[in-house]
C-alpha cells in the first residue's frame, strides 16, 4: 500500500541523514512524497531531530544546514510537480469536508476534536473505521469542550516534549514526531478531503 511504501522511503531518509549520506536522502524522500505527500514533513522532523542532539555544536549545525538544502530542494520539487499535475496545492474545494464550507474556526476546532479521537484511538482501539467520511466527524464549535480538550491535549504533548528535550532525546523526539507527522492532514494548515484515517496515523502516534 501506498502509506507502507511511503513510511518505508521515509524512514530509509531519515535513517541515512543521520549517517550523513546525503545523496541517497534526497532521492528517497522524493520518493516517499510520490507515495503520499504527507511525507512532505521530513524537513520538518530533521530539524527536529538535529535540534534535539544532545553533542551538537555549531559546526555540526551549519554542516546539517548544508545537507538539509538537498531535502528541501526535493520538496520544492514535488510541489512544483503536484501544481502543474493538479494546478493547485490543496485540495479542490470539491473534494473537501463537508465541501469546503467550513470557516477557519470550524476547522481548528474540529480538529481538535480529531486529535481527541486519534488519542482515545490509540489507548483504546475500538470502533475503528477504515475511513471517516462525510460528516462522521461532527463539526465542532468554540462552544465544545471536547475540541478544546483535544486542542490542549496537543498542546500538553508539546509541552512534555519541550521538558524532556534534555532529558530524554528519544522521548521528545517520537513525541514531536507525532504531532508534526499529523499536521499535513490535521485541517490546520489547509482544508483537506478527510479528516481522519485511523490506518495511518494511529501507527504514526
Amino acid at each position: 500500500r501506498s502509506e507502507l511504501l511511503a513510511a518505508a522511503f521515509f524512514l530509509s531518509a531519515w535513517l541515512f541523514y543521520r549517517k550523513g549520506l546525503t545523496i541517497l536522502v534526497a532521492p528517497l524522500f522524493f520518493a516517499s512524497l510520490l507515495c503520499k505527500e504527507n511525507a512532505i514533513v521530513l524537513p520538518a522532523v530533521l530539524i527536529v531531530d538535529t535540534y534535539l542532539h544532545k553533542n551538537l555544536s555549531l559546526q555540526k549545525t551549519f554542516a546539517s544546514w548544508k545537507r538539509l538544502q538537498a531535502v528541501i530542494v526535493a520538496a520544492l520539487a514535488y510541489l512544483a510537480l503536484r501544481y502543474s499535475v493538479l494546478g493547485g496545492l490543496g485540495v479542490p474545494k470539491i473534494a473537501q469536508y463537508m465541501g469546503g464550507n467550513l470557516s477557519v474556526v470550524e476547522r481548528w476546532m474540529t480538529a481538535g476534536r480529531v486529535f481527541l479521537n486519534y488519542f482515545r484511538l490509540v489507548l483504546a482501539p475500538i470502533d475503528v473505521a477504515g475511513d471517516y467520511d462525510y460528516n462522521a466527524i461532527p463539526i465542532a464549535h468554540p462552544g465544545d469542550w471536547d475540541a478544546w480538550l483535544g486542542l490542549v491535549l496537543v498542546a500538553a504533548v508539546l509541552g512534555i516534549a519541550y521538558w524532556f528535550r534534555h532529558r530524554n532525546r528519544v522521548v521528545a523526539v517520537g513525541l514531536l514526531f507525532a504531532v508534526i507527522a499529523l499536521i499535513p492532514t490535521s485541517n490546520l494548515i489547509m482544508p483537506i478531503a478527510v479528516l481522519m484515517r485511523s490506518e495511518e496515523h494511529t501507527s504514526e502516534l
